[in-house]
């Protein structure tokens, strides 16, 4: 038997991957245990389970991040827990370390059983955070993540999700007021 996995991301795919291949998984009770699988991952999972990999991990040189280091530009990223990783590790290349001149702001996201409950999630306060990084002047480079309109979204509360989007638009409305103040440039 063979088993081709297509999914790509990690964070998705570890636990139901291990429960399929690991000899030792003992987070339920499996009623069958299939014997030489032939087990080949979309990605690298996990870098401490050894399987076939269709496309194995690449290291990327010259990102954006890296260019910008090189340049002396300071950098300031900034999202709340639920896509923090996305301005920090994915944005990096897969690379955990921030750059010598990169400033990381993680804002807590809202504890609620569904985002739908508080849609605005902590787009608010991430949209203060990239202010005052404007007003500092500090930084030519600034990134920033609203994970509202994706994590409503999933709910599937359409109401909540055009919640989510009203408070996004807000604080980009504010976001591009002081970009126009402080003479930046501001991609969307």
């Amino acid at each position: 038997d063979a088993v081709i996995f297509f999914n790509f991301r990690p964070d998705r795919a570890r636990e139901i991957t291990h429960s399929i291949v690991a000899k030792d998984f003992a987070g339920f009770e499996r009623k069958k245990v299939v014997q030489n699988l032939y087990f080949v991952q979309m990605t690298q999972y996990d870098e401490n389970e050894p399987l076939p990999t269709a496309f194995k991990p690449q290291t990327m040189a010259n990102i954006l991040g890296d260019v910008l280091d090189k340049h002396n530009i300071k950098q300031f990223r900034t999202a709340e827990t639920e896509k923090y990783a996305h301005v920090t590790f994915f944005f990096n290349g897969g690379v955990e370390e921030p750059n010598k001149l990169e400033t990381r702001c993680l804002v807590p996201s809202p504890k609620v059983a569904t985002y739908d409950l508080q849609p605005e999630m902590s787009a608010y306060e991430v949209c203060d955070k990239v202010l005052e990084a404007l007003d500092s002047a500090a930084y030519g480079f600034i990134l920033v993540n609203f994970a509202n309109p994706d994590m409503v979204g999933h709910t599937g509360i359409m109401e909540a999700a055009i919640k989510a989007c009203e408070a996004v638009d807000e604080c980009l409305g504010k976001i591009y007021k002081k970009a126009l103040e402080t003479n930046t440039v501001m991609i969307v």
